[in-house]
């Protein structure tokens, strides 16, 4: 699993996590190594863009293939995810989850992060992609029908966090 992000292509380490957001948000499944699978009839992807405060986004990917990693529109990002057992696991389980919301999220090409007080779900469809956004401390609180794709998204990030201290060790 690869760590820190340290720019890769970008000059500005803030810039990479932002552009590899972009790149999972507007690249077609071909291009992304994903087939059709007949378990995700109609999502591969999903994305949880969660604002963590002082203007700061944290990214969870999710691929249906297992692939998962963790953005920030800062400098920190942990990408590979399908390395780790553990990860690869909570991804697939991720988009399941993430079917089940499908019928709520509209349509979109609009790839902006949420306002502060907000949190966005992107589903990366087969035949596009879809967003549904709503008031974050009331996703946050449990009692939302996107809470529980919150808490798993959540559980991914604590995995990301024990994997990446474990390597600083």
């Amino acid at each position: 699993m690869s760590s820190d992000l340290q720019g890769g292509n970008s000059r500005n380490p803030a810039e990479a996590g932002q552009g590899l957001r972009k790149m999972m948000l507007t690249s077609s499944p071909e291009k992304l190594g994903i087939k059709l699978f007949e378990a995700f009839p109609k999502i591969y992807g999903v994305l949880m863009d969660w604002p963590t405060g002082h203007g700061n986004v944290a990214s969870v990917i999710s691929l249906c293939d297992g692939n998962a990693s963790l953005y920030t529109n800062g400098t920190f990002g942990v990408i590979g995810g399908i390395g780790n057992e553990n990860v690869r696991k909570c991804a697939v389980e991720f988009v399941t989850m993430a079917e089940g919301n499908y019928a709520e999220a509209l349509s979109t090409s609009d790839y902006s992060y949420p306002k502060p007080d907000r949190i966005k779900f992107y589903f990366c469809g087969y035949e596009g992609l879809r967003v549904v956004e709503s008031d974050l401390n009331l996703v946050s609180s449990g009692n939302h029908q996107l809470s529980n794709l919150f808490n798993h998204a959540q559980h991914m990030i604590g995995l990301f966090r024990q994997i990446y201290s474990a390597r600083q060790k």
